[in-house]
């Protein structure tokens, strides 16, 4: 029903104002008898201004547990992450050579890239100590991105979403409350807390037109116990 549910939405919602089509791995088993087994769910997203939040996208984001990042250079900033200093595209004032110190090997865009940041501001951040080359020093220009920066932006979601439980996880937690299985197809809790991790402030109201097996509601709570918040 994917394609019949999109143009009710786009009609509803306005086509503009659709923004992606997630894909959630609701499944890990495999059906044997099927032709080809499913192993997926949509997931439709709009917003009902797409223009605000192009231009307010940095409150549209995940929050980031800090995952892969260290400090090898005792920075007293604290922990870091070597991001790419390339960008695709190619803008003219962001194409120059870059020398690493340490090897004096010299390093351009990639055919059709372009340097994150001009040459000016490129000169701000090596004297921030924020360029890095490598592990070792012998690659090419890295940007440090700093812990305490990713927990204030958050991280950007992506349209696919393999990193949360399955429909089998969603019925083993109403295993877990009720003794039974009470409902066919459970959502698991936390595919529905990143949902709304996304879409929701810690004073939002939330509504599930269906209600259904109770997940929503307990996701919910459990926001408001991560993060302080009183969404009803």
């Amino acid at each position: 029903e994917l394609f019949n549910l999109k143009c009710i939405c786009d009609e509803i919602f306005g086509a503009s104002n659709f923004a992606a089509n997630i894909i959630w791995n609701s499944t890990k088993s495999v059906t044997n008898t099927a032709l080809i087994s499913v192993s997926h769910t949509y997931i439709l997203l709009y917003f009902k201004n797409i223009n605000y939040w192009i231009k307010n996208r940095t409150e549209f984001r995940l929050p980031d547990g800090g995952e892969g990042f260290s400090n090898p250079d005792n920075d007293p900033r604290g922990a870091w992450k070597a991001d790419p200093f390339q960008v695709g595209g190619w803008r003219p004032n962001q194409q120059y050579e870059i020398v690493n110190p340490n090897t004096g090997k010299i390093y351009k865009p990639n055919p059709g890239c372009s340097w994150k940041n001009d040459y000016e501001h490129y000169q701000q951040l090596l004297a921030d100590n924020r360029i890095v080359f490598g592990k070792k020093g012998d690659s090419g220009p890295q940007r440090k991105r700093f812990l305490s920066e990713a927990v204030e932006r958050g991280k950007v979601a992506k349209t696919l979403w393999d990193d949360v439980g399955t429909t089998t996880n969603g019925t083993q937690t109403l295993k877990k409350i009720f003794g039974e299985t009470v409902f066919d197809n459970p959502k698991p809790v936390d595919l529905i807390e990143k949902i709304l991790q996304l879409s929701t402030d810690k004073n939002s109201i939330v509504l599930d037109a269906f209600a259904g097996s109770g997940t929503t509601a307990h996701a919910v709570i459990n926001l408001n116990q991560q993060d302080g918040g009183s969404r009803r």
